[in-house]
């Protein structure tokens, strides 16, 4: 069974991948149907794992390879098909930080207890920086850079199909769609929420506007059907931030009209929501919140013992009982498949723990570089299309940030993709602020 699994998967590569190629030189107009499904197939990951270890409680478990991929290499193949007519850009802003980072990682390789659990996930970040740099040389004008956001306005309406399924026909008290737990959910979720929300308070046409209050409302139906705690206060957050902006860029009673109108709803769905989410607040274990706090000291004692960090990717082989971090834990994890330890619920930490302090310096110096850089591209965009987008970002990444300190949903592979799909609208956001659009595409999007 298993093999007839990679059998099927060598089949679709040699035969859909070359014919898609083909199908997207001849017609190039179909390149919006692939990049919009490139963009689609990170919410819905439909991958191989080759070397799989789904026992392997850890941010990768496997030599991952899926449509995202796939659709990478067939916009790839059409790109470099048309490099005498487009230019391609080099690397993009931020790929020297990525670098970096990524040179720790593999430095950190050097006291991984299992190297092939750090492999997986240096495949994985090879993989996203691929993704990056496609998107970087393709999202390279206002009407692209748009549309691609309007594809994500379909991709929330297919979570919240999955979100209804899941909470009234199967009876989930806590809904994930089609990610692996309701925290990826709401991350990837709020970030595409927050553009939304700002396309919606910059909507002059009512069928626009009520297209996205429909699209906006299934996104915050999904966010709190995840009853995820941090999820739901860190979308607030991110939609919070959004609203000051556009009130202060351009003050309206529609504006004010709309907010009013969400937050009547939104009281409404609290309301008929209230006994799940004060059960959730409520009664939560007090044995999580003391187990976050023990695997926050474990982590800080490897960054600090590790100038390396313990490896990349694997952090819980040194949860256990062979090793001195969890000497605080009343907890017998001996790192077999039924017993294994638990990552640590931040991102910043585990990247610390896992690859040293100053390799959690440089990931933070990349991230908030595109934080900063979108900042500037509000007050810079001269395009009203662009400084929206850019207003919601800000918001978007805020709420990503601030998530991350209190879980490590990030270094999912959706989460992971999305993050670097938002990081090449930044980008390309910034290059036609400072050339305009008249930077020759890699690809056709016309």
């Amino acid at each position: 069974m298993i093999e007839a699994k990679y059998i099927q998967f060598f089949l679709i590569f040699i035969t859909v991948v070359p014919v898609c190629s083909i199908v997207i030189n001849r017609f190039p107009k179909t390149s919006w149907f692939f990049l919009g499904f490139c963009i689609f197939f990170t919410s819905k990951l439909i991958d191989i794992n080759f070397f799989s270890h789904e026992w392997f409680r850890g941010t990768s478990r496997g030599f991952a390879i899926g449509m995202v991929d796939m659709t990478v290499i067939i916009l790839l193949t059409y790109a470099i098909s048309k490099k005498d007519k487009y230019h391609l850009t080099g690397l993009p802003k931020g790929s020297l930080l990525f670098g970096v980072f990524f040179l720790g990682c593999v430095l950190s390789m050097v006291n991984a207890e299992n190297k092939l659990f750090s492999g997986f996930e240096l495949f994985k970040f090879l993989r996203v920086y691929t993704f990056f740099w496609l998107m970087n040389n393709l999202l390279v004008t206002p009407k692209i850079i748009r549309r691609a956001f309007i594809f994500t306005s379909f991709i929330a309406i297919y979570i919240a199909i999955l979100v209804a399924q899941q909470k009234y026909l199967i009876g989930e008290f806590q809904s994930s769609g089609p990610f692996p737990h309701q925290n990826s959910m709401v991350m990837y979720i709020s970030v595409f929420l927050c553009v939304h929300f700002s396309m919606l308070m910059s909507a002059k046409k009512t069928p626009e506007m009520l297209y996205w209050i429909f699209i906006i409302g299934l996104e915050f139906f999904c966010v709190v059907s995840s009853l995820s705690r941090a999820g739901m206060l860190c979308t607030i957050i991110g939609v919070f931030i959004v609203f000051v902006q556009q009130i202060s860029w351009r003050f309206s009673m529609r504006k004010v009209f709309v907010i009013t109108l969400f937050a009547l709803v939104g009281m409404a769905g609290l309301l008929k929501a209230l006994d799940s989410i004060v059960e959730r607040f409520v009664n939560a274990p007090e044995a999580s919140a003391e187990t976050r706090v023990s695997l926050a000291i474990a982590a800080q004692k490897m960054a600090d013992e590790n100038i390396l960090g313990v490896g990349i990717n694997n952090f819980t082989r040194y949860m256990t009982v062979d090793y001195p971090y969890i000497s605080h834990i009343d907890i017998g994890w001996d790192g077999t498949p039924e017993n294994q330890g638990a990552l640590v619920e931040t991102v910043y930490l585990l990247t610390a723990a896992e690859t040293g302090w100053y390799n959690l310096g440089i990931f933070i110096a990349f991230i908030f570089s595109f934080y900063f850089r979108n900042i500037m591209n509000i007050f810079k965009a001269n395009d009203m299309r662009l400084k929206v987008i850019s207003m919601g970002l800000w918001g978007s990444l805020t709420a990503i940030y601030v998530q991350s300190t209190l879980e490590w949903v990030l270094r999912q592979t959706n989460n992971l993709y999305q993050l670097m799909f938002v990081f090449a609208v930044i980008n390309c956001v910034d290059r036609i602020n400072r050339k305009g659009t008249l930077l020759k595409p890699a690809a056709m999007l016309k």
